[in-house]
């Protein structure tokens, strides 16, 4: 899990402006002989504060869940240098933020949902499901490989404000099953019937730059 915060170094248009970036790559590992993780469910969240205003989350869902594929990288979204054009000071890059994130899916069927909220009970969310499969080998196959998701949030404070959040906590939640590599049979735990046979999670403080 990588992120990072950053701050506009002076006001634009009497306002600071913030934004959080994340990278988080599930990659499962070997247990023994064809025995292999697979990828489940990837939560990251992070406050959405009291002061945040005009929010952004990217990738951003319209309408409840929607499958997207990562297909590159953040672009032009960590600079939050201040530059002048026409006299006026400006962000760099703009207002706009490039992460490489389509709606086209490159991910087999729908093995992969991906659900953002920038405002769910005090927090900004996204969540990525990995959906296995009980027949289609080619979707199971999928969440044997690595992946790495990527996502940004970002705001301004109150016009006029001199105040800014100089730090953030996220919380990362990792859940895997398994099944065999050779096979691409899922393994279900024989007591729930259940996918999902562990789950970690770590909480960590990131602070503005």
């Amino acid at each position: 899990m990588y992120a990072g915060f950053a701050t506009a170094k002076y006001k634009v248009d009497n306002k600071y402006y913030q934004r959080i970036l994340v990278q988080a790559e599930m990659m499962p590992q070997t247990v023994t002989g064809n025995w292999k993780g697979m990828s489940q469910y990837l939560q990251v969240e992070v406050a959405n504060g009291d002061y945040m205003y005009n929010t952004r989350i990217e990738p951003a869902s319209s309408s409840g869940s929607t499958s997207y594929s990562t297909t590159g990288s953040f672009s032009g979204g960590g600079n939050l240098g201040i530059g002048k054009k026409n006299g006026k000071y400006v962000l760099n890059g703009g207002a706009d933020f490039t992460l490489g994130i389509s709606s086209s899916k490159s991910y087999v069927e729908n093995s992969l949902v991906v659900t953002t909220n920038k405002d769910d009970n005090g927090y900004a969310r996204w969540e990525y499901d990995y959906i296995s499969s009980g027949s289609s080998k080619e979707q199971n196959a999928e969440l044997f490989g690595s992946s790495t998701q990527y996502g940004l949030f970002s705001w301004n404070m109150n016009e006029g404000s001199n105040n800014i959040y100089s730090y953030l906590k996220l919380k990362v939640t990792a859940t895997f099953g398994a099944g065999n590599k050779k096979t691409n049979e899922r393994v279900e735990e024989c007591f729930t019937d259940s996918y999902e046979l562990g789950s970690e999670s770590k909480t960590m403080t990131i602070y503005h730059k």
